[in-house]
């Protein structure tokens, strides 16, 4: 996308009405009638998949090509505020929820299933200067944030996201609702847990994630080599499956009805291994047998990988991970304009496609 296509597309997804309204209600303007706040946005937006991706001083540069008033260095720096940040979280969310509108167009393996649309879910994390350590704290270094991305493979496009310090867990950001209600959803092990697969369940969400290491899964149910489902007498517990040589079983699949928990956390659900490189990958699912089997459950995971390479893009080209700033409004400022600007996944994956809608966040 160049820039002036991107620049078009700012306008025509953040018009000048809605602009205006948001600033009335938050208080953004005030009096300050040299600030063109169209031109701003539309700034921050078109800088943020540049080399030197979140820096301000880029941003400076072209807000002064867009706006036909000028400012000064230290002026424009003094307009990254709470009001300003409070105005591009409204204005990314009102992008977001444009594209979730968007009917999903699933085809291939993805849509085999049956599922309305599917969404991935995996967060990022960003290096921040070590003033804002207090505000968002790490682990690895003094400061950092994550971005945690919700990207729809039917739209093709992100359609939401939450920013988080970095030290925090992943698995309280996703929370589900009836919107979720028939989708099908991969997540990364960050996220998973019991209560995120009764929740799926109670929502009649189709899961799938990869086993955790150290849950021991115990046993109900089989599927044996004629296709037939054979109840198992007790429960035994799978252990070590994460071991397990593909070579030991002469390359066949699994398929297993299983139980996590005890008492009311107990949860059920089922368990496929199929054969890989040198182990076997083993993937929980809520995904009914007669719609997916271990290999197609496995595939369906892989397309995971859109979410990496999005982040991996949003670092090695887009370079978000060059956020300067030492305040936390400028700091979310930069990470809302550069998620409205990127463009979706760069490949269809499994789907075979490429869905042509307006980023979600941009």
């Amino acid at each position: 996308m160049d820039a002036t296509t991107l620049r078009d597309a700012v306008h025509t997804f953040f018009p000048e009405t809605l602009i205006k309204a948001a600033i009335k209600r938050l208080g953004v303007q005030m009096r300050d009638r040299k600030r063109d706040l169209s031109c701003l946005l539309a700034a921050l937006v078109m800088t943020a998949g540049s080399d030197d991706s979140g820096r301000q001083a880029d941003v400076f540069e072209a807000y002064l090509e867009e706006a036909d008033q000028k400012v000064v260095r230290g002026a424009f720096y003094a307009w990254f505020t709470d009001a300003l940040a409070a105005l591009m979280k409204e204005l990314l969310a009102h992008a977001m929820e444009t594209v979730w509108e968007q009917p999903p167009l699933l085809t291939g393996r993805l849509a085999k299933v049956g599922v309305k649309d599917w969404i991935v879910v995996d967060s990022e994390t960003v290096t921040l200067p070590d003033e804002l350590a207090d505000i968002f704290p790490a682990t690895s270094t003094a400061a950092g944030l994550k971005v945690h991305k919700y990207i729809s493979l039917g739209r093709n496009n992100v359609v939401d996201i939450e920013i988080t310090p970095a030290r925090d867990h992943d698995a309280p950001v996703l929370r589900l609702d009836e919107r979720w209600r028939g989708m099908g959803l991969i997540v990364d092990l960050g996220y998973v847990s019991l209560d995120l697969i009764r929740e799926c369940q109670r929502l009649n969400i189709l899961l799938v994630i990869r086993l955790k290491n150290g849950w021991k899964p115990r046993m109900l149910r089989t599927v044996d080599e004629l296709g037939e489902l054979l109840d198992i007498d007790g429960e035994p517990v799978l252990d070590n499956l994460l071991d397990m040589a593909s070579g030991d079983y002469d390359g066949s699949s699994f398929d297993f009805d299983v139980a996590f928990g005890q008492g009311k956390r107990r949860v059920t659900a089922r368990l496929v291994g199929v054969p890989g490189p040198s182990n076997y990958h083993w993937c929980i699912t809520l995904l009914p047998r007669d719609a997916a089997t271990p290999e197609l459950v496995q595939l369906l995971y892989r397309a995971r990988w859109e979410i990496e390479l999005d982040n991996k893009r949003d670092k090695g080209a887009a370079r978000l991970d060059q956020i300067g700033a030492r305040k936390e409004s400028s700091t979310l400022i930069l990470v809302y304009a550069f998620t409205a600007a990127h463009p979706g996944p760069p490949s269809g994956g499994l789907s075979g496609t490429r869905v042509a809608a307006p980023r979600g966040s941009g």
